[in-house]
Parts: C-alpha cells; sequence; structure tokens
C-alpha cells in the first residue's frame, strides 16, 4: 500500500531518532481503556480532523473528554474562538466556571490535554483581528496562552500530560528556516505595527508556506521552553500527525486544486481510526517513560525524535516565551 510506502519514507523528512525516549507500542482496545478510563481530557480542536480522531479514540477507550472547536456544543463541548488571545482567555474563564458548575472538569483538574488547533496559511485575508497572522495566532500564540492559561487557573492535574499536535520533529534545510535571528525577524514580521491598517494587506502562497515551516521550528522551541515553567508533574509531548485528508488547505490553494491536492494525498494517508489510536498510544507512553523535559515524536511511526536543534537553543526560547508573553499581553 502506498500509506505504508509513505511511512518507509517518513524518516527522511524527520530528524534522527530521541533514543532516550525510544519508542511507544501499538495498543489494543483493552490495553487503551487501561490508560485512559477513568481520566479527563480536553481537546482542543476536537470538532474535526485530527483533534476529533484523538478525542473519539479516547472517548472509547473511557475517558471524559470535553472538546473545544467554533462548533462545539454542550453537552461534552465548548464553542471558542481560537484566534485572538482574548478568545483564549475567555475559553479558559468558561472552562473554570464549567467547571465548578456543571462537572466538565475534574475536581483536581484534566489528566491529558491535547492541542490539535491550527490553520494553513490564507493569503487573502492572513490577519486576525488583533493583527497576528493567522498561522501564528493559531498554531503558537493560542496554544501559549491556553497552556499558560490553564496551569494558572489550576486546571491541569497533578500528573497531566500535554501533547501538542503540529509536525514536530521536521527535518528542514537551514536555508529553509535560517538562523535563531531569522526566525524572529520573521515572526516579528507576522504581526502588524499598531493601530492596524485599514484594510489589512494581503499575502503570498510563497510567503505564507515559509512562515508555516517557521511556526513549526518555533513550536518546537516553545514546547521545550515551556517545560521550565510549568509544574514538575507536567509531561509535555508534540507529534508529527503524520497525513489526514482534510479541508485546511483551502485556505491556502485555489478551489479547483483542492480536490487534486486531496485526491493525492489520499493513498498515503492514514484513515481517522488509525490517526485517533496512532496518538492514544504516543501519549499513554510518552506520560509513563519521561516527565519535566519534552518530548517530540513521529505518531505514524510510534517513536520519539529529536526536535529541531534550534529548540535546544536556551536563549532563542528565552526570547520567544517573552515574544508571545507580549503578544498575549498586548492583546
Amino acid at each position: 500500500m502506498l500509506s505504508s510506502l509513505f511511512r518507509t519514507a517518513l524518516p527522511l523528512t524527520l530528524q534522527p531518532k530521541d533514543e532516550e525516549a525510544g519508542v511507544a507500542a501499538a495498543l489494543t482496545p483493552a490495553e487503551l481503556r487501561s490508560a485512559y478510563e477513568g481520566s479527563t481530557a480536553l481537546v482542543v480542536g476536537g470538532t474535526r480532523g485530527i483533534g476529533k480522531s484523538i478525542a473519539s479514540t479516547l472517548s472509547a477507550a473511557g475517558a471524559a473528554v470535553v472538546v473545544v472547536g467554533r462548533s462545539a456544543a454542550p453537552p461534552g463541548g465548548v464553542a471558542a474562538d481560537l484566534s485572538t488571545a482574548a478568545g483564549c482567555k475567555a475559553l479558559v474563564d468558561e472552562l473554570s466556571t464549567a467547571g465548578s458548575s456543571s462537572g466538565l472538569v475534574a475536581r483536581n483538574g484534566f489528566s491529558f490535554v491535547v492541542l490539535t488547533a491550527g490553520v494553513w496559511p490564507d493569503p487573502s485575508s492572513p490577519y486576525t483581528a488583533d493583527g497576528v497572522d493567522k498561522v501564528i495566532a493559531i498554531d503558537l500564540l493560542a496554544r501559549h496562552v491556553l497552556l499558560t492559561r490553564l496551569s494558572a487557573a489550576g486546571l491541569l492535574a497533578a500528573k497531566c500530560s500535554v501533547m501538542a499536535v503540529l509536525a514536530s520533529g521536521q527535518w528542514l534545510p537551514g536555508p529553509v528556516v535560517g538562523d535563531a535571528e531569522a526566525i524572529k525577524e520573521r515572526l516579528a514580521a507576522a504581526v502588524l505595527p499598531r493601530p492596524l491598517p485599514t484594510p489589512p494587506p494581503s499575502g503570498s502562497v510563497a510567503t505564507g508556506m515559509r512562515l508555516m515551516l517557521t511556526a513549526a521550528v518555533a513550536h518546537d522551541v516553545w514546547l521545550m521552553g515551556m517545560g521550565g515553567r510549568l509544574p514538575d508533574g507536567v509531561t509535555l509531548l508534540s507529534t508529527f500527525p503524520g497525513l489526514l485528508v482534510s479541508d485546511l488547505m483551502a485556505s491556502t490553494f485555489p478551489s479547483w486544486l483542492v480536490p487534486l491536492l486531496q485526491g493525492a494525498m489520499a493513498p498515503l494517508a492514514d484513515s481517522a481510526e488509525t490517526m485517533g489510536a496512532n496518538h492514544a498510544a504516543v501519549l499513554a507512553a510518552a506520560t509513563s517513560r519521561r516527565a519535566g523535559r519534552a518530548t517530540y515524536w513521529a505518531a505514524p511511526l510510534l517513536e520519539a525524535r529529536r526536535p529541531h536543534p534550534h529548540a535546544e537553543d536556551a536563549a532563542l526560547g528565552a526570547w520567544l516565551l517573552e515574544w508571545l508573553d507580549g503578544l498575549a499581553e498586548a492583546a
């Protein structure tokens, strides 16, 4: 099958293996239930795509799952706009209230938090209401605000595992991403000056795609930095998810091209069931093997990978966290 060929070729696009973290075992339904039954999970971006697959798997394994998304609805769902920092803050406030009034959140916080909400570039309308490029706003800033606020609100269990799904551990040629200064410049350029211009400028597909790759590397850097901010019992991991046919690319490419791209992806892609099972297995394995330091995983291969080398740059990590804090404060 072509999907097997994709898995065989996948290591060529990823960083080397993380031998310390090792590999995860595929879990049977009974083993999944043993890992998740009775726990409480928050899946942000759980109404479609990868997030929906993971939420369905955890729910079938006996976890009480709270799903967040634009179309999410009670019971068990919370609607939210994650494109702005204010929307992310409002979500945490609502979860805090819901936890005390309707039991959506376990008394001792979430045992598992899964962050999957993400977007592709939108050249025709690239910026959010905050003046932040949508890719940076949702793939990076929203995750930062949510995780920081969830921790401050006491919504993370004493031994919580946080999984952030965003093409982690990619191998990218140096000229594509550049050095630390190039990353800083590209991220800073993705934020419009105040007051916001009317109308905001449009972008290009090439610029948007390069920023998306930069966001993936910055995500590795961010996750490593967050390990020093959160309580010792919180386990952080991120995944390269593999391929799942979705409509995300519709914001980037012409409408006539999207079905052709989706058709080309289909033979290589995982099913929703496989996608959910892979991520649940990785989440269970990472939880049991290492706490206090971020790990990065190739979900289709069920094996740990090293992060992008920039993730080991402590100065870049400190700058990134301070920069994201500033964006959250300014919004």
